[in-house]
C-alpha cells in the first residue's frame, strides 16, 4: 500500500507520517482496502464491484462516491502499431470520500500515472474529486496520437486498394475494426461516468470540479467522435475491398470468355474434320493440311484483333 499527501504538490508519505486532516490517496489491493476500511460505507458494494472489474462508472452516495475503471493502455512506443497498441488494459475500483480518495486494484500499473501527477503543482482548494478527474484525465494523453496513426494505416490501406488487391488485407483491417469496436464503448463510458460526477447529486462536487469534469466530458466526447469517423473509413475500405475482388473475378471471367470465343471455331473445324467421311475431298488433297492450318491461324489473329479493338484484351 502506498499514501499520498495531496496540497498544493502530491507527496508520497508513509503510513506513520500521515499529517491531521489533510487529504490523502491510497493506492492499494482489494485486500488491503478490505482491512483498512472496516467503516467505510458500502464497503460491500465496494468490494462486489472490484470482483468484475469490465466498464466504467461512477454511483453517487450522500457522502461518498465509488466506482470502477477499465482503461485500454495506449502506450507511447505502440502509437505507431496500431493493431498492437490495446493488447494491454488497466483495472481498478475507486472509492471517493471527503479527505481520502482508495485507488484499488493494479497498483503497479497506477504507479506511473500517480508519479506523473506528483510533477504538477495543484491549487489549494482543490478537492479529491478534483484531483481524480485531473487523474482520469492523464489515461487519454497518448489517445489522439493513436488515432492519428490508425487514421494513417487506413490511409495506407486504402492506397494499396487503388493498385490491386493487397495480400492479408483482412488480417490487417480486422484487428484496426476490433479495437474501434472497444474504443468506442470506452468513450461512451468515460461520457456517462462524467455525466453522473456532474450531477453532484450529494454535493461533494464544487463548481471547479464540474468544469473539469465538463472538459474531461467534451474530450471523451471529441475522440468518440472520431472513432466513428475511423469506423466509418473501415467499412468503406471493406466496401472498396469486395469491389476490388470482384473486378479481379470479371477480368478473370472476361479473359476465360476471351480465350474460350477465341478456340471456338478451331474446336469446330477439329469436329468437322474428324469426322473422315469418305468423299471429303479434303482427305486427299496434297495441301489439304496446310490450307486448314493457315485457316486456323487467320481465325486466331483475326479473333485476336477484333477483341483488342473492343478492349476485350
Amino acid at each position: 500500500m502506498k499514501l499520498f499527501c495531496l496540497d498544493t504538490l502530491l507527496r508520497e508519505v508513509a503510513e506513520s507520517d500521515v499529517p491531521e486532516n489533510s487529504k490523502i490517496v491510497y493506492l492499494l489491493d482489494a485486500a488491503a482496502f478490505s482491512k483498512i476500511a472496516e467503516g467505510v460505507p458500502h464497503k460491500k458494494k465496494v468490494l462486489q464491484d472490484l470482483s468484475v472489474v469490465q466498464y466504467c462508472k461512477a454511483e453517487l452516495y450522500g457522502s461518498c462516491i465509488l466506482g470502477m475503471i477499465e482503461v485500454p493502455l495506449i502506450k507511447t512506443e505502440n502509437c505507431d502499431a496500431p493493431q498492437k497498441a490495446l493488447t494491454e488494459r488497466l483495472h481498478f475500483g475507486f472509492f471517493i470520500e471527503k479527505n481520502a480518495l482508495f485507488l484499488i486494484g493494479e497498483t503497479e500499473k497506477l504507479l506511473p500515472y500517480m508519479h506523473r501527477m506528483k510533477e504538477n503543482r495543484f491549487s489549494a482548494s482543490l478537492t479529491l474529486p478534483g484531483f481524480f478527474c485531473m487523474l482520469f484525465n492523464s489515461f487519454f494523453e497518448n489517445d489522439a496520437a493513436y488515432l492519428q496513426n490508425l487514421e494513417n494505416k487506413l490511409a495506407a490501406i486504402e492506397d494499396s486498394l487503388t493498385e490491386d488487391v493487397p495480400k492479408g488485407f483482412r488480417k490487417q483491417i480486422f484487428p484496426l475494426r476490433k479495437n474501434l469496436m472497444h474504443l468506442d464503448a470506452y468513450y461512451d463510458e468515460c461520457i456517462a461516468l462524467c455525466a453522473a460526477m456532474r450531477a453532484n447529486t450529494n454535493g461533494m462536487l464544487t463548481e471547479e470540479d464540474l468544469l473539469s469534469y465538463g472538459y474531461l466530458c467534451d474530450r471523451a466526447t471529441r475522440l468518440a467522435g472520431r472513432v466513428d469517423y475511423l469506423r466509418e473509413y473501415v467499412l468503406q475500405l471493406r466496401e472498396t475491398y469486395r469491389e476490388s475482388l470482384d473486378e479481379r473475378q470479371n477480368k478473370n471471367t472476361t479473359l476465360l470468355a476471351v480465350v474460350s470465343a477465341v478456340f471456338l471455331p478451331l474446336s469446330l473445324l477439329a469436329g468437322w474434320y474428324g469426322m473422315n467421311f469418305r468423299n471429303m475431298p479434303e482427305l486427299n488433297s496434297e495441301y489439304g493440311y496446310p490450307i486448314v492450318f493457315v485457316l486456323s491461324l487467320a481465325i486466331v489473329i483475326i479473333e485476336i484483333v477484333f477483341f483488342k479493338k473492343h478492349h476485350l484484351l
